[in-house]
């Protein structure tokens, strides 16, 4: 199943973000408490989802990391099993 989400933010064209990378925002969020908890089916509203990004984002300081990178270091993580 897809999270179907592109669009332009912050001027940078966001990637289409499959649904192992939610589940690895809520993993995070489970284990770091970045944001109030929320259910993988909420984070396919659109609205919602660049809110928990950018909250993730701003809880370890990645600001000046670009969405795509984001996107793709979420997919490494899948790969290689975590």
């Amino acid at each position: 199943m897809l999270v179907n989400i592109a669009a332009c933010m912050r001027g940078k064209n966001f990637q289409y973000m499959h649904s192992i990378v939610a589940k690895h925002l809520s993993w995070f969020n489970k284990s770091f408490k970045f944001t109030s908890p929320f259910s993988l089916e909420k984070l396919k509203n659109y609205e919602f989802f660049v809110s928990v990004v950018d909250e993730f984002m701003g809880y370890f300081g990645l600001q000046k990391v670009s969405y795509r990178e984001l996107d793709k270091y979420l997919w490494g993580l899948a790969k290689i099993g975590v």
